[in-house]
């Protein structure tokens, strides 16, 4: 998936901790579940893409850091494994490369679907987000 579902669902896992460490953590768990998802990825080299994506990863992290004291580090969590692949990528190592392709699903689903899960996916996170502070 690309950095916005990653950035919520580690904001939406960052609930569930009581420190950012903790969140952290949650925020990491939660991409190596969603990564099961089916879902189709851009090209890393589709800079225009990648910087439409952080941007907003970062603009509703920091809306949401407002309401949840712990989700900004819970959404660096959820984008962490992919900020490391391409850190390896460009450096030439394979530390975690090897275990973060083994945990993406084999099934490539169609462009629509692929841009429909991770919308749906979103759409879910957010409303999960804005409701109730527990």
């Amino acid at each position: 998936m690309v950095a916005t579902p990653h950035a919520l669902a580690g904001a939406f896992a960052s609930r569930l901790a009581r420190t950012p460490r903790g969140a952290l953590v949650a925020g990491v768990i939660s991409h190596l579940a969603l990564d099961r998802i089916p879902h189709t990825d851009y090209a890393l080299d589709n800079r225009a893409a990648m910087f439409a994506d952080l941007a907003a990863a970062t603009l509703v992290t920091a809306l949401l850091a407002r309401r949840h004291r712990l989700a900004a580090s819970g959404a660096l969590g959820g984008v962490l494994p992919d900020v490391m692949v391409v850190a390896e990528l460009r450096a030439g190592l394979r530390v975690t490369l090897p275990l973060h392709h083994a945990n993406h699903t084999s099934i490539e689903p169609p462009v629509v679907v692929g841009v429909f899960t991770q919308l749906a996916t979103a759409a879910l996170l957010i409303t999960g987000l804005v409701g109730p502070v527990r």
